[in-house]
């Protein structure tokens, strides 16, 4: 699996301060309604925690770590809904949700982990909507509405900003690897020519050899010719000589 390719540093912060302020203000919608302010402060620790331990680092906790927490999570929703004393569904699963967000700013921000965070954070405040008409909880709404969509610009933002890094990330992939296929098709070429350049060198030579050969023949076969014919001259006059000496 390719490993992921960065967008731009302060862009990704942003969207992930926006994230964390949509989640963190959905404890809050819960929390008015409820009129308890402990969902909102385990959130909040919970998020400046995966902060510096997640996001600073980029290095999500382990999943056995996160799967641990989840367990935890789910054990006391069973536990309030029966063994608690008094028991209501809507705050049961409100804090079941809190604690399913909390479980998110752990993972790695991936576009999934992101669609999941704000679906949860959306449920939390489309369930209270059901139970409160307060003043203050209409004002904490309207906040928390503004960051949703400020969070989604962002997020459409963030996603383009990732796919234009990929496509420059895959021209360039492609760029280098023309270029080595060229480099490669030229030290084909530069090879085929010494190859060649030495047997038409090995050939030349060769040529010059057997050229040298034959005239170094025909130099003794002329030689030889010269040879016989003086000493077939030289018999034909002594006879000759002889003659006149008598």
């Amino acid at each position: 699996m390719a490993a992921p390719v960065p967008v731009n540093f302060s862009a990704d912060r942003r969207f992930l301060v926006a994230l964390y302020v949509l989640a963190l203000l959905s404890s809050a919608v819960f929390c008015v309604l409820h009129e308890n302010i402990t969902p909102l402060v385990v959130a909040t620790a919970g998020g400046i925690i995966a902060w510096f331990v997640v996001d600073s680092r980029g290095k999500p906790l382990p999943k056995w770590a996160i799967n641990t927490f989840l367990v935890l999570v789910s054990g006391n929703f069973f536990y309030e809904a029966y063994v608690g004393e008094t028991f209501n569904l809507m705050t049961s699963l409100g804090h079941f949700i809190v604690g399913l967000l909390m479980c998110k700013f752990f993972e790695r921000k991936t576009p999934r982990d992101v669609a999941q965070i704000l679906i949860l954070s959306l449920l939390i405040v489309v369930a209270s909507t059901m139970y409160s008409s307060s003043i203050s909880f209409a004002l904490v709404l309207v906040i928390y509405f503004g960051a949703l969509v400020y969070t989604v610009i962002l997020m459409n933002l963030r996603m383009q900003a990732q796919v234009q890094a990929e496509e420059a990330e895959r021209l360039r992939e492609q760029a280098e690897a023309e270029a080595a296929a060229r480099q490669q098709a030229e030290d084909v070429i530069i090879d085929v020519g010494a190859e060649q350049s030495a047997r038409l060198k090995a050939a030349r030579a060769k040529e010059a050899e057997l050229a040298r050969q034959e005239a170094e023949l025909l130099a003794g076969s002329k030689a030889s010719d010269k040879t016989g014919k003086a000493a077939s001259d030289k018999k034909q006059t002594t006879p000759a000589a002889k003659k006149k000496h008598k």
